[in-house]
């Protein structure tokens, strides 16, 4: 949320096709939107046969036909998704809109926030998928061919633009788990939200900033750039901050995400996100740094 869309190249494990735009976000802040069948966006994952995704959407125009809203790929090739039918009903369906596996009973209307959550198990014959619409199950199966490739994994997830009289998509709140985690992080989390906070003020920091305050420099919504930045030649420095206070009271806080925006001036460097709360501080994983600029997120899911 709230990042510039056109930056999605520079982010580690996300592509786009076309122009992505932002507009007003479902409950704070912005989402992105999707104007033509030309503009999609790709999250790369680690391969694997279990996803779990939760996302609100919205969309423009009624379908004339049924359309794809999201996708797990292997490979670039569609292995299973979630989609919209021309009655306005949820499917999930094998390799394209044409082979539906289990239809939604809600009507869905245009210019109405959803958020559409699935589950899903990629098997030529044992195969599931369950889909929740706002917290509620829509569709389900079991024992289901959800394999559409020779492999029954997917390594990316794609969300599509719209086409078939609908004219824009809205994605906003998105979350993706693996089949890895642990309880709560392996099945529904339930509508969530995404919400970014912005750096507020220094709190401990060791950069020198290029101008005014540390916390001045980066408290941008989006990268400027070389308009502003702290900078270092020293290793083992950190900047620490102060962020700004969450909008809504949050019922459960499944965890926080650290971004930003980094580069080195001549040779590739390694930089980490720290993490600190009361008086424990934590470690992001070490990445490579080089002389273009470069979004980094760590995900911290325990206090």
């Amino acid at each position: 949320e709230n990042s510039t869309f056109s930056d999605l190249p520079q982010k580690p494990n996300w592509n786009k096709t076309g122009s992505l735009t932002k507009t007003t976000g479902r409950i704070t802040g912005s989402c992105v939107n999707l104007t033509s069948a030309a503009t999609t966006m790709t999250l790369n994952v680690t391969a694997g046969s279990t996803f779990t995704l939760g996302m609100a959407f919205q969309y423009t125009g009624s379908p004339s036909a049924s359309i794809t809203l999201c996708s797990l790929n292997d490979a670039g090739t569609v292995q299973c998704g979630i989609g919209l039918s021309a009655s306005n009903k949820l499917i999930f369906f094998r390799s394209t809109t044409s082979t539906v596996l289990g239809t939604g009973t809600t009507t869905l209307s245009p210019g109405t926030w959803y958020y559409v959550e699935f589950k899903v198990t990629i098997n030529d014959t044992t195969g599931t998928f369950d889909i929740h619409l706002n917290g509620v199950s829509e569709t389900s199966g079991t024992s289901q061919d959800t394999k559409a490739t020779s492999n029954a994994t997917a390594d990316s997830i794609k969300w599509a633009g719209p086409t078939a009289s609908v004219t824009n998509m809205a994605y906003d709140d998105l979350y993706v788990l693996d089949g890895t985690g642990s309880s709560p992080y392996n099945t529904f989390l339930g509508d969530s939200q995404v919400e970014t906070l912005f750096v507020a003020s220094n709190s401990t920091v060791a950069f020198t900033p290029l101008s005014s305050t540390n916390a001045s420099n980066v408290d941008d919504p989006a990268n400027d750039a070389d308009s502003t930045y702290n900078s270092t030649s020293s290793s083992s420095t950190v900047d620490l901050f102060t962020i700004g206070s969450l909008a809504t009271t949050p019922a459960t806080i499944y965890a926080t995400q650290v971004s930003a925006s980094l580069r080195s001036d001549a040779t590739s460097i390694n930089a980490r996100s720290k993490l600190k709360s009361g008086a424990t501080t934590s470690n992001g994983t070490t990445k490579s740094i080089s002389t273009s600029y470069l979004y980094v997120s760590d995900i911290y899911i325990n206090d």
